[in-house]
């Protein structure tokens, strides 16, 4: 009963049966790979925005360590007649600083480029990607003459499957570069408070002791 209502659902002018075409029409495949590359665009820009901010995080991690490295050093020596523990509550509030700070540099620096390639780091059985996907392409194209046969060869549909299968590995990399990102400015600002903690305490400290 189920197998004659479908092919009566399937005789009737208008209704695409979307569970017995796996695929788009071929005639539709050049404004597939159209919004496919709108796509890969934008996270072209995305990740290039990214970058940017990632560097600017870079820089105020700098900035930090080295304010903190100087303050720190030129607060110690003022504190000499200090109990001991006074000057190990203030080396910890200096490790904290430089901590945070180093952390928030690795996720940084993750942010920008990746350490492992996109399957290592997910894991998970996407197809190859040719012609759009120059890992892809290197290690499964070996030489120009077989990528030019390749490349001429491609139908419309493989076109769509290797740029969908692109897409779906930038949408993944951007995602894991921006969840990078958001941990880098958590420690930053983590090291920051703590900055701005020890050298309160320190400068407290100076005074009471100078």
């Amino acid at each position: 009963m189920n197998d004659k209502r479908r092919d009566a659902q399937a005789t009737k002018p208008g209704i695409q049966m979307i569970g017995f075409r796996g695929r788009n029409d071929s005639r539709d495949a050049p404004k597939t790979l159209e919004r496919i590359q709108w796509h890969l665009s934008r996270c072209d820009q995305i990740r290039s925005n990214l970058a940017n901010r990632a560097a600017i995080t870079l820089s105020a991690n700098a900035l930090t360590v080295a304010g903190s490295t100087t303050f720190l050093a030129s607060a110690t020596d003022s504190l000499r007649t200090a109990p001991t523990l006074l000057k190990y509550l203030s080396a910890a509030g200096g490790f904290c600083v430089l901590t945070f700070s180093a952390t928030s540099i690795i996720y940084a620096i993750q942010a920008i480029v990746n350490i492992r390639t996109w399957r290592r780091v997910h894991g998970e059985d996407v197809p190859i990607s040719l012609f759009y996907h120059q890992s892809d392409t290197a290690r499964n194209v070996a030489t120009y003459a077989d990528f030019k046969d390749r490349f001429h060869s491609a139908t419309d549909d493989e076109l769509v499957d290797y740029a969908l299968a692109d897409l779906w590995m930038v949408i993944r990399t951007v995602h894991l570069r921006h969840t990078r990102f958001r941990r880098s400015v958590r420690f930053l600002l983590a090291s920051l408070l703590s900055l701005v903690i020890s050298s309160s305490f320190l400068t407290w400290l100076r005074m009471l002791f100078e």
